[in-house]
């Protein structure tokens, strides 16, 4: 076995490891002990297969590009973890148990199926962001301290029931999710909500209620016909790249679609022959 060592002279004082593109497969023993030790970046490191204890003394770690199934077991120990990013980790089969400290969590094109089974009791738990999981069909409930939650090119078909109840949820993002087709009610708290490149047939038909909505963009969802009743609170509106029937209806004065987004003081309306390369 290579084992990456670390001076024990340094081991105090280090606020930073990171460690990119190396061939050992196990990090340092007594990585428990370094008691200073802040941030753990652990990147292209493919023969890695799993990790020794790590400090509670840990506020960040980013795993990106790992073969192997290194994250096994549970990290409920880092009390001090507030943000855990997990990138392009194909192997990783599921996920570890996860600190209530924790305040951002990104995973990425990685193979596991579902989040892990106490996100729900994270309750410091602000930002969620989940892009290119294919395998991952269904979410677990949600904790109530989200405020930001963003969901990229995931095969989703639709959202967790208490959506409602996350009172304190000011984004949702939902981008190129074609399986999702509806969608739950939604908190009364949300400011701006984006859904793009989705299956989208319709918005929550409690749209009118949303009275903190600030801001709604609707791009390229081909299956969307009409809108609900929208609450008064927008500033700000985009229909972008929908189908040209229901763009028309955004545009022509007396349709009902029109008349939903009359009172909104920006509007941008655009075909879908206007969209760029970039769309």
């Amino acid at each position: 076995m290579q084992e990456y060592t670390i001076a024990s002279n340094t081991a105090q004082v280090s606020e930073q490891f990171i460690v990119v593109g190396c061939k050992c497969d196990a990090l340092p023993g007594n990585m428990e002990h370094l008691t200073a030790l802040k941030r753990l970046d652990i990147d292209s490191c493919k023969n890695i297969v799993s990790l020794p204890t790590l400090p509670k003394s840990l506020e960040e770690i980013n795993v990106r590009n790992c073969s192997r199934d290194a994250l096994r077991g549970n990290m409920e120990h880092l009390t001090s973890l507030k943000k855990f990013v997990i990138w392009n980790c194909k192997n990783m089969q599921s996920l570890p148990t996860l600190p209530k400290s924790l305040d951002e969590f990104k995973v990425g094109a990685c193979s596991f199926n579902a989040l892990p089974g106490n996100i729900e009791h994270i309750t410091s738990l602000r930002r969620l962001d989940i892009q290119s999981c294919e395998n991952m069909r269904l979410l677990p409930t949600l904790p109530k301290s989200l405020e930001e939650f963003i969901i990229f090119n995931c095969s989703l078909d639709t959202l967790p029931g208490n959506m409602e109840h996350l009172t304190t949820l000011k984004k949702l993002s939902i981008c190129i999710c074609m399986n999702m087709r509806l969608l739950p009610t939604l908190p009364n708290s949300l400011e701006e909500f984006i859904v793009k490149d989705c299956g989208l047939n319709a918005l929550p038909g409690n749209m009118e209620q949303l009275t903190s909505l600030k801001t709604l963009e609707i791009k390229s969802c081909k299956n969307m016909r009409s809108l609900p009743k929208l609450p008064k609170s927008l500033e700000e509106i985009a229909v972008c790249y929908c189908s040209d029937e229901f763009t028309q209806s955004c545009v022509t004065t007396d349709d009902p679609n029109w008349q939903k987004i009359e009172h909104i003081p920006k509007k941008t309306i655009k075909f879908y022959s206007e969209k760029g390369p970039f769309g």
